[in-house]
């Protein structure tokens, strides 16, 4: 992590400027410049970007006592950071409403200059308004204080801010940074549990960040998702034990936690009590973001999207809007006590909609749009920009969820209720991402300010204040960053390419034309970005440079791309990408990506001679190409496991097979070793800010190397002289073991279907009926409720695809894994019972995981199992549950069976 020191270094060093004389349009300013400060304007708050233009001018050997004036006041008729240039061949007035103002202006200067290539500035008058008032960023290497590190920035001694990162972020518009608290480590009670660190610590630590942050224009803003609820489970929840003593802090309640209900009054004045301590003890914080609905349970109505009726006597009678606008007003009331200037932010995490309820479909842009009706005064709303949006790719219409930087958006909920806040005269916010997002999070930026042009032409139309413009990641400072501070102001340019013109020119000068050129067709390419949201959390793009490949099949899970601490994936490759596409469609689709990125790659490929000795420049391109070797690799790891998979099922000409694959892992070797390079010299390539450290390094890059040598020179000369015997490669991989004891032949009618046992007195069999699948069980009643007692399917359509749970219970209701992984809605079950058994029925189409027709010899892996109060059956019992990763839950392969045709 060397890019931590280099961001600490000093901006300005040397331009390199090549002297040359000053055009009709322009002042010259090159025999130096004067400052002069009007005594109007508070000298404090802008010492660092009037010591920023000092070292500006010294790094093009300008002198700052020169006969050019550089004159700022303050203008009256101006909004804060609102900012007027008005250049003249003697003179250059810097005016504005206010210091921020001031700010950008004195930074708007330097950056004309930077354009020009020397010390001239366009002559005539410049003028800029802000239209997204709020640019809230986030440190690029600080812990996340989550899980599994659990590391938190104020619990320790480090300097996350250093004075040259602060100002680098200031430059590129960024006015607001997040970190992660929680109420009970910054205001303890007596009932909300022991915390790790002294109080009093961490927030010393936070007065010394806001104040060093607070010389750059840059405020702070805690982000959380408090008050925490009940519960004796997850550590983000408060003991359940603190109810006994102050029951009346309890509301709406479930089986897994109770709600903190802050329609109370000892709720209400405990929320606004901690803030306004948080507040007053840290003066000149910037605000709260909180996630107010949507992630983990709060108050009464932070889970209301579920549709699940709200049992708190308080909130529940008083419906959703009310019970909202009580709890912003509380969190709204206690941060103004300490700081009157402090905003809150209610983050409506909505990444998706319910599939059932209430609020499916359309109804949840109803409730969300009532939430924001009821928001009161000083309190913005805000919103996922992509959140619940859709694209059709392959004939499949997918959600898009949310932080995608590939699909523009923004989402008709979005829209809804960006209209709604606009009615009301509220504050209305956006969540999106700037510098990359879960697509691909191993570059510290993806190179499409064509992406963040159209989103921020939306923001303006929609009337958007406010943006938090990163997660954890996404939040490098460079040309993205530098791209959104642009584009929060109005006017905005004409046509996108005249803003992409202006981003390049103050870096890449007379190459300027050739750059545009490629980000435009990076944009093209990255818009073909799977709009699966499994691709980006498990997807290739990030490190599949590293992953190992196993010429034999392993069947071990693709591990999460947002963490450390895991094996090496597997060549379960279907996981992030089945059954929404097929095998055909993702190599398609990601080589389509590979190839239009290189067509982008070639058209500057060749201007690293000129850059070499400009660190930034180089490493702008550096990360261009790591991205052009990581498409590349993340096409080449689908195809070499697509033949593999041919060569498993006896498909295809071995011949052509196996040059292919000497080729693929030839060239992987190659990407590898050139990735080593690139980050050798950028040590930011290959780190994941929310993993807190890197997917890939050049020492893993340069093992990987070695096990492909050894891969193309002995593993695939083996299987090569095998692949002409008789019978297949991998016996049990493509179809079951002739001694394998799990194995149902598919009857095609049920009463030659045979029965299996589950369990003691559990039956199951299965059969075809036209072009469904039924699979049907009886089932002893166990002392339980029905709702709690289950007859679960676990599929898996083909070899390396995901397994896909579908689960019935007693009472009827049946619940399958629609959306991480998007089967057809058209299964269905049904549900009969007596006093003594219950029979579950459920009927899939075979279209439902795009299996072969029963004309192959082909079929398919499943388990069935029967869940009761106390233990779990299961037809395939082999092996222990793996540990369990988002979306996938603990499901192993190595528990499930066969089901073959019958001819």
């Amino acid at each position: 992590m060397t890019f931590a020191d280099e961001l600490a270094e000093p901006m300005w060093t040397e331009h390199g400027w090549t002297p040359r004389t000053a055009r009709a349009e322009e002042a010259d300013l090159a025999a130096g410049w004067r400052l002069t400060v009007s005594s109007r304007l508070p000298a404090d708050p802008l010492v660092t970007a009037f010591a920023d233009l000092a070292e500006f001018g010294a790094a093009g050997t300008v002198p700052s006592d020169g006969p050019y004036l550089i004159m700022v006041d303050l203008d009256a008729e101006l909004a804060d950071e609102e900012h007027r240039i008005v250049v003249e061949p003697t003179r250059c007035r810097l005016l504005a409403g206010g210091v921020e103002g001031i700010r950008r202006a004195v930074f708007w200067v330097e950056e004309m200059m930077l354009a020009a290539g020397g010390p001239y500035l366009p002559l005539g008058e410049h003028h800029r308004t802000p239209v997204i008032t709020t640019r809230i960023s986030r440190c690029f290497f600080g812990p996340i204080n989550r899980p599994p590190a659990n590391r938190d920035e104020l619990a320790d001694d480090v300097d996350y801010y250093p004075e040259h990162y602060l100002n680098r972020l200031a430059h590129e518009g960024v006015n607001g940074l997040w970190l992660t608290v929680r109420f009970r480590d910054l205001v303890p009670t007596s009932w909300s549990g022991p915390v790790a660190v002294d109080p009093a610590r961490r927030l010393a630590k936070l007065r010394r960040t806001v104040a060093a942050c607070g010389r750059y224009g840059i405020k702070i803003f805690l982000f959380c998702i408090d008050p925490a609820a009940f519960g004796d489970g997850p550590e983000y929840l408060v003991p359940s034990a603190a109810l006994v003593d102050h029951p009346e802090l309890g509301g709406h309640r479930t089986d897994r936690w109770t709600a903190f209900c802050t329609n109370s009054e000892p709720g209400a004045v405990y929320v606004r009590d901690t803030l306004a301590t948080i507040f007053s003890e840290v003066p000149g914080l910037g605000g709260l973001i909180d996630i107010t609905i949507g992630e983990r349970p709060t108050h009464c109505w932070s889970d209301v999207w579920t549709g699940d009726p709200i049992n708190c006597p308080r909130c529940g009678p008083a419906g959703v809007g009310p019970t909202f606008a009580a709890h912003l007003t509380a969190l709204r009331d206690g941060v103004r006590a300490g700081n009157p200037d402090a905003r809150v932010i209610s983050w409506m995490y909505l990444p998706y909609g319910p599939e059932y309820g209430p609020y499916a479909g359309d109804g949840l842009a109803d409730l969300v749009s009532e939430i924001a009706a009821h928001t009161p005064d000083g309190v913005t709303t805000q919103v996922n920009l992509e959140s619940t949006g859709t694209a059709t790719q392959y004939g499949t219409e997918f959600e898009v969820l949310d932080y995608s930087l590939a699909w523009v958006g923004p989402s008709e909920l979005f829209e809804r209720v960006a209209e709604t806040m606009a009615e009301t005269g509220g504050d209305m916010g956006a969540k999106l991402q700037v510098g990359c997002s879960h697509e691909v999070a191993t570059v510290p930026y993806v190179p499409v300010p064509g992406n963040l042009f159209r989103k921020y032409t939306a923001l303006h139309e929609l009337g958007v204040t406010s943006a938090m413009q990163c997660w954890y990641f996404g939040n490098a400072p460079g040309p993205m960053t530098r791209a959104a501070g642009r584009l929060a102001f109005a006017p905005l340019p004409a046509t996108e390419d005249d803003f992409l013109t202006e981003l390049a020119a103050p870096d890449w000068h007379e190459d300027t034309p050739r750059m545009v050129a490629a980000w435009q067709e990076f944009r093209e390419a990255y818009a073909r970005f799977p709009a699966n949201l499994l691709f980006s959390w498990f997807g290739p793009v990030h490190d599949s440079i590293m992953w190992p490949w196993h010429l034999a099949p392993v069947d071990q899970p693709i591990t999460p791309s947002w963490q450390l601490g895991w094996p090496p994936s597997g060549d379960r490759v279907g996981e992030f990408f089945a059954p929404g596409f097929s095998f055909d469609e993702i190599v398609e689709l990601v080589g389509e990506i590979a190839t239009q990125w290189d067509s982008g790659w070639q058209r500057i490929a060749d201007l690293g001679e000129r850059y070499v000795q400009d660190r930034d420049r180089r490493r702008d391109l550096g990360i261009a190409e790591a991205m052009n070797l990581q498409w590349h690799s993340a096409h080449r790891t689908l195809r070499f496991h697509q033949l593999r998979e041919d060569l498993g099922r006896g498909v295809g000409d071995h011949d052509q097979q196996f040059a292919e694959l000497a080729e693929l892992i030839t060239a992987e070797r190659a990407a590898a070793l050139r990735l080593a390079e690139l980050a050798d010299d950028d040590s930011r390539l290959g780190f994941h800010s929310e993993a807190e450290g890197h997917k890939y390094h050049p020492a893993g890059l340069r093992e990987r190397a070695v096990a492909l040598q050894r891969l193309h020179d002995d593993d695939l000369v083996r299987l090569r002289a095998r692949a002409d015997d008789v019978g297949p490669l991998w016996p049990g991989w493509a179809a079951p073991e002739p001694d394998d004891e799990a194995v149902v032949v598919l009857a095609d009618e049920p009463a030659t279907a045979t029965e299996q046992h589950l369990g003691a007195g559990g039956r199951w069999r299965t059969w075809r009926d036209g072009d469904e699948l039924v699979i049907a069980a009886s089932l002893p009643v166990s002392a339980t409720e029905a709702a709690d007692e289950v007859f679960e399917v676990q599929l898996e359509a083909r070899r390396l695809w995901p397994i896909v749970p579908l689960r019935v219970h007693r009472d009827g209701t049946a619940y399958g894994s629609r959306r991480m992984l998007p089967i057809s809605r058209d299964w269905a079950a049904r549900v009969t019972t007596d006093h003594t058994r219950w029979e579950a029925e459920l009927r899939l189409p075979f279209e439902i995981f795009k299996a072969p027709g029963m004309g192959t010899s082909y079929g398919f892996r499943f388990n069935v199992l029967h869940h009761g109060p106390d233990r779990s059956l299961a037809w395939v019992d082999r092996a222990e549950p793996l540990r369990p990763r988002l979306a996938f839950e603990g499901l192993n392969p190595a528990n499930l069976g066969w089901v073959v045709p019958s001819s």
